[in-house]
């Protein structure tokens, strides 16, 4: 996936969840130039882009990061299954 196209899929969710970009920029440490700068697809770190992806609940869609709940989801099914067994 392109930055733009992941530039558009973060904008859209921040919208959906009814954000500025300065409340993102607040809750990740940024400027708002810099959420703006990847909401319109612009060169900024990758980590920066996965970062806010993280946060929006993307990361695992359009990087394959596990939130750490999920992580700790799939810890826990797996135990069960261990204990199961």
């Amino acid at each position: 996936m392109n930055r733009e196209k992941i530039g558009e899929a973060l904008r859209q969710k921040r919208k959906a969840k009814k954000m500025k970009q300065k409340d993102v920029a607040d809750l990740l440490d940024l400027s708002v130039a810099t959420i703006s700068a990847m909401e319109r697809g612009q060169a900024v770190k990758l980590e920066k882009y996965e970062q806010y992806a993280v946060a929006m609940g993307l990361g695992e869609q359009l990087f394959g990061i596990e939130s750490e709940a999920k992580k700790k989801e799939h810890e826990i099914k797996q135990k069960l299954l261990q204990i199961e067994k």
